[in-house]
């Protein structure tokens, strides 16, 4: 298995609180069970966290501050105790994808995965969806790459 690990910016137009932590497992050959777990803590452990669910995602806040768990392909995410996890297994060429959206005083936006796909790979998310030179809709988190520019 490979796993990339990568801090990516959910608008390349500014430096924004809007931060995003992922984690790309991919299966390289064999099965390998995997478990992961995130026990978010805010303010440096100094601060209350509470966990619920919002559009049926997994979500830490304390004050303004919202960290959502995203996962696909890597088991459903369950909250226990003070922390969210899950279970799957890796295979030859799957791909299974965590991302922990941040935001500070601002919206939580919960990204579909061609939007973190895209971030990951440094592309625009329609060629991370298999759709290069698509219309870009205004103002949104999706940019043009490389193999997109004339």
């Amino acid at each position: 298995m490979r796993v990339t690990d990568a801090l990516t910016l959910h608008d390349d137009r500014a430096l924004a609180p809007m931060r995003e932590l992922q984690r790309r497992i991919e299966g390289l050959s064999g099965e390998v069970p995997m478990r992961w777990r995130v026990e978010p803590r805010f303010g440096y452990g100094t601060r209350t966290t509470h966990l619920s669910r919002r559009a049926g995602v997994p979500v830490a806040a304390a004050g303004s501050d919202a960290l959502a768990v995203c996962a696909w392909d890597a088991g459903e995410p369950r909250i226990a105790g003070d922390a969210i996890g899950g279970t799957f297994h890796t295979a030859p060429g799957g791909s299974a994808l965590i991302a922990l959206p941040f935001a500070h005083q601002e919206p939580l936006v919960l990204p579909a995965r061609a939007e973190c796909d895209a971030r990951l790979e440094d592309t625009c998310t329609a060629c991370a969806a298999g759709q290069p030179n698509a219309p870009r809709p205004a103002g949104g988190a999706s940019r043009s790459c490389a193999a997109c520019r004339p």
